[in-house]
């Protein structure tokens, strides 16, 4: 088992190579429902329940940590996936559950409790459904969870969907909906916490098929959805070169960055 440990360096530095990929690979990164983020009591612990869907899921959810100043933030990862980069993601708070045996499972959550019931009142970042599964609103919750939230009834659980699609651009563009944080009390069964997930994965559906409409209007859907821009859309390739062609020619001021 991996405990967990932070380090303000790795944290730090880390965090710079987290904003420089996800700017790379992605056309924005977009959120909604941030201000549920920076609003967490700094006196009450959080369980921040994701949806696992992505390669890239841990990646965004460290950048959204920066969006919670006010809380240490620790998480919970798979031994197998953990082990072979403690010596860099252990600095990050991230810690181990070794979901192969009955035991190890016992021994992760019995750590994540005592994390969540520590007087620093951290919000413990974890996904429920324990592996990558298709980019739908989820079907399932590992056992555990749950019991997490009927053991820590000060906890509120923070509920938060992500996706990845692409619109009219080269890259994909990553879609957050956290939901408003709830007392763990209303996510101590298996489908109490199973319907709270999914219900910020069915509003972000709902707002992919609305607000984007049958053209795939990215810009649309951030209007129609409010959501706020954590990392800046890079530019596609034919976008660059009507940059490059506009600058020449003197008409930058019609330039817009979305196809």
């Amino acid at each position: 088992m991996i405990p967990p440990k932070k380090n303000a360096v790795v944290e730090a530095l880390f965090g710079r190579y987290i904003a420089h990929r996800l700017r790379h690979a992605f056309h924005g990164v977009h959120v909604r429902g941030g201000e549920h983020l920076a609003t967490l009591p700094a006196g009450r612990p959080v369980l921040a329940m994701a949806s696992h869907t992505n390669w890239w899921d841990l990646f965004v959810l460290q950048r959204l940590t920066r969006l919670a100043p006010q809380k240490i933030h620790y998480g919970l990862m798979e031994e197998r996936n953990l082990r072979p980069h403690r010596f860099l993601l252990q600095g990050l708070g991230l810690f181990s559950v070794d979901l192969g045996t009955p035991l190890g499972a016992a021994l992760g959550l019995r750590r994540t409790l005592r994390l969540v019931s520590a007087k620093e009142s951290p919000v413990v970042w974890l996904f429920p459904q324990g592996r990558i599964e298709a980019p739908v609103p989820p079907s399932a919750v590992r056992p555990g969870a749950a019991w997490l939230a009927r053991q820590a009834p000060a906890a509120l659980v923070l509920p938060i969907a992500l996706r990845y699609e692409f619109f009219r651009e080269e890259h994909p563009a990553v879609l957050i909906e956290v939901a408003p944080p709830v007392p763990a009390s209303e996510a101590a069964t298996d489908a109490a916490l199973l319907a709270l997930l999914r219900a910020p994965a069915l509003d972000l559906d709902r707002l992919i098929v609305e607000g984007a409409g049958p053209t795939r209007d990215l810009p649309a859907l951030l209007r129609a959805g409010g959501f706020a821009s954590l990392e800046r859309s890079r530019l596609s390739e034919n976008k660059k070169w009507e940059w490059i062609c506009r600058a020449l020619t003197g008409r930058l001021g019609g330039f817009t960055r979305d196809n």
